[in-house]
């Protein structure tokens, strides 16, 4: 189980960040930072005895990171096994649903990691580092309070970038198979490259 303190898996500083509306229980950590990066031994217990949901998660998000940022390794399967979310990553997957519900932002126009994870005793994380933030589903994007009547829009997802330095926010399909198809996953990649 992750521990309480625990809104992340992943680093700080990724340049890639993934929000989901739940926290998995197959995260074994005893860490009571609020980011924890893996290693091969955590990511190969989650991936043995997550439930099938969230090994859809992961291997959506692997797929999209490999594309990214793995083009030493063999295969999306030999990136998430070695080097997804681990601390020589570019990853970050977010749990913004802490207590069973999701906290209200007070800032709209903000790095959305940093506005749920920074209250008046903590620093925020990553707010200058994040480069593209990952919403997973429309749901969760209600659930943020993302008003998404101002954003740009391809037939699978919503978009929004700045010149000011904020980060590029994109709300994709719910990552799973059916949803988040590979062919949606090569249309992400080509809007990410269009982005940056």
């Amino acid at each position: 189980m992750l521990h309480s303190n625990c809104r992340s898996v992943g680093i700080e500083s990724a340049s890639l960040v993934l929000f989901v509306p739940h926290r998995p229980t197959a995260f074994n950590f005893h860490s009571d930072r609020k980011t924890q990066a893996l290693d091969q031994k955590a990511m190969s217990h989650f991936l043995l005895h997550c439930d099938n949901h969230w090994k859809k998660i992961i291997n959506c998000f692997a797929k999209i990171s490999y594309d990214l940022y793995g083009q030493s390794f063999e295969s999306w399967q030999s990136y998430r096994d070695t080097r997804l979310l681990t601390k020589n990553s570019q990853e970050q997957i977010l749990f913004p649903d802490i207590d069973g519900h999701f906290p209200e932002r007070r800032r709209q126009n903000t790095s959305i990691a940093s506005e749920f994870f920074y209250s008046d005793h903590d620093e925020p994380i990553g707010t200058s580092n994040k480069k593209v933030e990952l919403i997973s589903g429309l749901v969760t994007a209600r659930k943020l309070s993302i008003d998404l009547d101002s954003w740009d829009r391809t037939a699978e997802f919503f978009f929004r970038s700045d010149d000011s330095g904020n980060p590029y926010h994109i709300v994709t399909p719910y990552f799973d198979y059916r949803q988040l198809s590979n062919q949606k996953i090569n249309r992400l990649l080509n809007l990410l490259t269009h982005l940056k």
